[in-house]
């Protein structure tokens, strides 16, 4: 189960990166969410993509998921997604 719990870490890690470490503003021409985001990995690249509410929600499942996958790992103990325990999404 270790592999597949840090596969989980690793992709939580990333979602949360992305959207900690770029700026988010409103397009007031578009009303839309846009995010300026930046690599420097050899070269510097930029660019400006679009944030929807569907992509910034996918970003707490996954934490949550993670969270829940290296408890079980460390307690041996599996719990349900907090949202089912409280009846929806």
């Amino acid at each position: 189960m270790y592999p597949e719990t840090i596969v989980e870490l690793k992709k939580a890690q990333k979602l949360r990166n992305r959207y900690l470490h770029n700026g988010m503003t409103i397009n007031e021409q578009t009303g839309k969410i846009e995010m300026g985001v930046g690599t420097a990995r050899g070269k510097l690249k930029t660019s400006v993509e679009v944030v929807t509410l569907d992509e910034l929600k996918i970003v707490p499942i996954e934490i949550n998921s993670a969270l829940r996958s290296l408890h079980h790992l460390i307690t041996g103990k599996k719990y349900p997604p907090i949202w089912e325990l409280r009846g929806g999404t």
